[in-house]
């Protein structure tokens, strides 16, 4: 099993600096348009990196940017030009998970990159984080970057050699107007960061690429998705008996996440608060971060400290080297 092969993450990617060229992939959904990747594309070159965009980000494969091969030829592309400093994703969907058992997971530790997305990129970050012990950044895919507060923090997370700055619940005074902390499990706890996107975590267990949870501060988030089936894949993890072995859990943003018209449909900080009291460790609902507009990045495979009362989620440790 992977505990018995890693038990954290022990590689870090160099911090990246002006000028380092990064690729731009789709390992999972086509873009919404042609004109969304080259906003991205402008991102990039407004962030000081040189942008190299997939050969098939815009190829048709269904709802995916392509076959499987072609995506994955992308993803081994930019793998492999020791010229790419960094991978960053341009959009979500699904697909991602359908790579894993061709990933050429030694490529990915012979030259690490910095590596930056969410949705269901998760489950492709998440399982690189498992087998080979790189740091992996949980952050917004390139066409969901629309304000300025996502982009400083996007580009603080890619270039910066310090702990990144500590992810509240409330961190401004418009925050009070959207959020505030809810913790069904008061404390303070510590480990090794895992997790992202809900639905793409779920998905990798049972697999060989199952996130390791012990000793971790579980970090969780979703887009566009039924209250029932939310509790549902929070409830197999818990089936599993992983939900049990982590040391803390933190809740991101669940964007457009209802009933979808079900009236009798709870949000998850409800139909999951039996369960994370079961658990008896330190869980916290409301941190700002995932699939909103002003988000911050998640580095997973670091140290951190969850403090669920206040609402903070400190790094340890920085991300990048």
């Amino acid at each position: 099993m992977t505990e018995e092969r890693l038990s954290h993450a022990i590689m870090k990617a160099q911090a990246l600096v002006r000028g380092d060229r990064v690729a731009l992939i789709c390992p999972s959904g086509r873009p919404a348009s042609a004109s969304v990747v080259q906003r991205c594309l402008h991102l990039v070159e407004e962030m000081g990196f040189t942008p190299i965009v997939g050969r098939h980000v815009k190829s048709i494969f269904g709802p995916m940017a392509g076959q499987d091969a072609e995506r994955l030829q992308d993803l081994h592309s930019a793998l492999e030009d020791e010229s790419v400093r960094g991978i960053f994703c341009i959009s979500g969907g699904w697909g991602a998970l359908r790579l894993l058992p061709q990933l050429n997971f030694d490529q990915v530790r012979k030259f690490p990159k910095v590596m930056v997305g969410c949705d269901e990129n998760t489950s492709l970050l998440s399982a690189i984080n498992t087998l080979t012990g790189l740091v992996v950044l949980h952050g917004p895919n390139l066409d969901q970057i629309k304000s300025r507060y996502s982009f400083k923090k996007f580009v603080a997370a890619t270039t910066g050699k310090e702990p990144l700055d500590t992810i509240k619940c409330v961190d401004s005074a418009d925050d009070l107007f959207e959020r505030a902390a809810y913790a069904p499990v008061s404390g303070i706890a510590e480990g090794t960061t895992a997790g992202g996107n809900l639905s793409a975590v779920s998905s990798l267990f049972g697999t060989p690429y199952q996130p390791i949870l012990k000793d971790s501060i579980l970090c969780l988030e979703d887009i566009n998705e039924y209250n029932g089936t939310l509790d549902r894949w929070l409830t197999n993890i818990y089936l599993s008996g992983r939900l049990k072995e982590v040391a803390g859990i933190a809740f991101g943003s669940f964007v457009n996440c209802n009933g979808k018209g079900a009236e009798n449909s709870l949000p998850l900080e409800d139909t999951s608060e039996e369960m994370l009291k079961s658990t008896n460790r330190p869980s916290c609902f409301g941190l700002k971060f995932g699939q909103t507009k002003d988000t911050n990045v998640v580095p997973i495979g670091i140290k951190t400290r969850l403090n669920s009362q206040a609402g903070t989620l400190e790094f340890l440790e920085p991300a990048l080297i």
